[in-house]
Formats: C-alpha cells, structure tokens, sequence
C-alpha cells in the first residue's frame, strides 16, 4: 500500500495526529543510541530492481505529515537508496522499529501488533536476504482521535551482515489488526524527529552507526547525439553526453549493441564504427542510467548515413582545355574532388564539393588546368 490519503481524509489523520493526548503504545524501551532510519513517503522515490516506490528509508526525517492508510491486515514496505556504505553487524546487534499510527475515528477505537523485518535486496535480481526479525508487539489499542507511537520488540540478528554497495535496505512493516474495526485508520510518516508521524526503522537499535545511500538524482542527458554521414570505410562516431550517468548503453534500431570487429564503445558515451560499412546505416540511440534500475533516460535517435566510395575517375580534355573529371557515387551525397599538380609530396591545390546527381553520378570541371603542364585528381567521399 503506497499511496497517501486523499483530501477528503486528511484532516481526519491530521487532527488525530494533532491530538491532544500522545500515548506511548508500547513498553519497549529504546535506546537513546539506536541508529535511527526515518521511513519516508518521496516523489520519486526508491528503484528496487522490478519496478519503483514512493515508501523511502532515508538518512533525515521529513518536515511534512504523511498519512497512509490503514483498514485492516497490511504491509507497508520501505526501500533505501543503494548503499554505499553500512554498518558490518554481529548477531549481538539488534533490529526494532517504531511506528506512529493515527485513529480519526470519533468514537471507535481498534488494536494492532507491528513487527518491523530487514532485508538486504540485491535490485538486479530481486533476491532477498533477511538481516532480522524485530518481532511483533503485542496487541496495541489505536484510540479515537489520537495518535499513538508503537514501540516494536529488539530481535537479534540470527547471522552476521555486511552492506553489499548497490543492494537495497528493505523494511517491511507488518501491521495486523488484533481487533476492533478500523474506519478511518492511518500510519504516519515524514515528520520532524520526535514529532507524531517521525515513524523510523532501528538497525542496529542499541548503537549509533552510519549508513550512506546513493543520491536519487536521475540522469540528464546534456548533450544528444546527432546525425552523421560518412563514406564507407571510413571512420564515424556518436556521442551523448550526461549527468549523474553511471552506465551507457547503445542501440541499433531500437537493439542493444555489443562491440565487434568494426564497433566499439556501446557501453560508454561514445560509440566507434571504424570503419563504417554499408550494413551499420541506421538510427542509433543510447538508454543513460543513474544509480537505481529504474533512474534511465533515452536519448533522441541520431542517423549514421552511410555514401558509396567514389568509382573510378572518367577524365576528358587535354592541356589546352578544361578538364572534366566524372565518377559514380551515392545519389545526393557529397564528395570532395581535389587536384594536384605535384604528386610527391601531394599538394592540394584546389578542392571544391560536388554533388551526386540522382543517378549517383558526379561531375567535376576544372576550368584551372589548362594553366598546368600535368594535372592529377581523387575523390573522396565527405
């Protein structure tokens, strides 16, 4: 269940939240050291692999009131950020949580057990590990129009655990109703420390330790990248650029690339065709991610046009006349023909574009040569 109240509930959580009475459901005590984990409601909150949450764990506490809502049996599951660093815990560490619940009813009351379970969670696999077992609370009353803090038992770790970077903290919080009936029941959460609705997740919960989640900030693409032609043979590139990426991925026509013979960099900003053949023509894009599964963009599709090399040159004229130089190439592409009348070292020079007609044909008139005792001529493809 992850969604919070609606308008017309509101203030019925809020006011209860606001009660004047506040009743410490349980008789757990805590202590004052515990390693305190304020369980959240974010937009756009945490990836876990097969899909995405607004129920956070995170390292500070809320400053607005969230209300989710409770009518019977239910469990309410939290994910951190991916670690990148934790606390190593022995079986002498303990897991517990505390819970605060709002009643808006105005005149039935209800009873509940709450346990809090620890999960490590690896997003890639959606494999799960349990780190520990709070236990459940006996059963707690929820009175009318208060709002109460449960307190869940200390459970001992059953085997040490070490935070594995880029896993998940999971906690569910199991919330089952012992009696009563519930009409207008909510959990609370994202609240200043120490106020009603500062409910948070204890590991371990008799020590200070420090746990570091990634940043949540997705990817931005800065940079797309943007079509290119070149002649086949030759070499060409595609690039993006972006911010807050840790992995890059490149497609083909909407496939992912590997590398080959001719390509390089699919899995960086840049991909490599060297050379191009006529086969990688194509519209190519590349899928950026962050830190979570789920934090991807995709990046606008950029063309690769691949031009036939320039055929063999057809030359007509003689040292009185223009020249004219005639080849075959790819309809409308352009070519360079350049001319020379030193051959070792090769000096250019005159260049000019030419374009291939429909037919793929190119024609070229050097009106220059006839100021030349020897004239020399390539093409080649832009």
């Amino acid at each position: 269940m992850e969604d919070s109240v609606s308008m017309s509930t509101k203030k019925r959580f809020l006011a209860a939240a606001a009660a004047a009475t506040i009743i410490l459901a349980s008789a757990e005590k805590l202590s004052a050291a515990a390693t305190s984990l304020p369980l959240r409601y974010e937009n756009p909150g945490a990836c876990t692999g097969s899909g995405s949450t607004h129920l956070t764990i995170e390292s500070a506490y809320g400053s607005s009131i969230v209300g989710l809502p409770f009518s019977g049996s239910t469990n309410y599951d939290f994910y951190s950020q991916p670690m990148t660093a934790g606390p190593a815990l022995k079986t002498t560490d303990k897991g517990a949580g505390q819970l605060w619940m709002a009643n808006g009813d105005s005149k039935t009351d209800f009873k509940v057990t709450v346990r809090f379970v620890f999960y490590d969670h690896d997003p890639a696999s959606s494999k799960e590990t349990q780190i520990v077992d709070s236990g459940a609370t006996g059963g707690m009353v929820v009175k009318h129009l208060q709002a109460v803090q449960i307190n869940t038992p200390q459970g001992n770790l059953s085997a040490p655990f070490k935070p594995v970077a880029g896993h998940l903290l999971h906690v569910r919080v199991a919330v089952s109703l012992a009696s009563g009936t519930v009409t207008s029941g909510f959990v609370l959460l994202n609240t200043l420390s120490g106020t009603p609705g500062s409910s948070i997740a204890m590991l371990p919960a008799a020590s200070t330790r420090t746990w570091t989640f990634a940043s949540s900030a997705p990817p931005v693409i800065t940079a797309q990248p943007t079509n290119k032609t070149v002649c086949c043979g030759g070499a060409a590139s595609l690039s993006v650029t972006a911010s807050n990426a840790t992995a890059y991925q490149w497609r083909k026509n909407g496939t992912n690339l590997s590398n080959g013979a001719n390509i390089s960099g699919a899995a960086t900003p840049i991909l490599t065709f060297s050379p191009a053949g006529a086969g990688d023509a194509a519209y190519y894009d590349c899928v950026v991610s962050g830190v979570s599964a789920c934090g991807s963009v995709i990046s606008s599709a950029a063309s690769l046009t691949l031009t036939a090399a320039p055929g063999n040159l057809a030359i007509n004229g003689n040292s009185n006349s223009t020249v004219t130089v005639a080849f075959s190439g790819t309809p409308a592409a352009q070519y360079v023909v350049q001319a020379t009348s030193v051959m070792a070292p090769m000096f250019v020079l005159m260049f000019t574009h030419a374009p291939a007609d429909a037919a793929g044909l190119i024609k070229f008139t050097d009106s220059n040569a006839p100021h030349f005792s020897s004239r020399f001529y390539r093409a080649v493809g832009r």
